[in-house]
């Protein structure tokens, strides 16, 4: 599933662009919270659609843990991904894309 096709499903409650992207054939398993910021606020923005156009996002394994600043640091990126990684880091550090949860504002 490419971003063109999640974007085709949208609607204006995140919760019903997240049931219906889920719901097609080799849909999204994705928590909501990752959805809505990745998928739904982006929704018509083409700039951010031109970085992702061809990724198949069924593809992409969601696991979710949780990590001290420490573990964080020592995160390693293999060399070819280092520069998507920090092209990632510099948009959402530029859109002020951010985890709402208290434990990750307070860190």
């Amino acid at each position: 599933m490419k971003w063109q096709s999640i974007q085709d499903l949208d609607d204006a409650d995140v919760e019903l662009h997240f049931a219906a992207a889920s719901a097609v054939e080799d849909g999204l398993i994705i928590p909501l919270e990752v959805f809505a910021q990745l998928f739904h606020d982006h929704y018509a923005d083409p700039e951010f659609a031109a970085r992702l156009p061809d990724v198949d996002w069924t593809l992409v394994a969601w696991v979710p843990m949780t990590m001290t600043g420490a573990q964080l640091r020592n995160v390693g990126i293999p060399r070819l991904s280092q520069f998507a990684v920090d092209e990632a880091r510099t948009l959402a550090i530029d859109q002020g894309i951010q985890d709402p949860r208290p434990a990750v504002i307070d860190h």
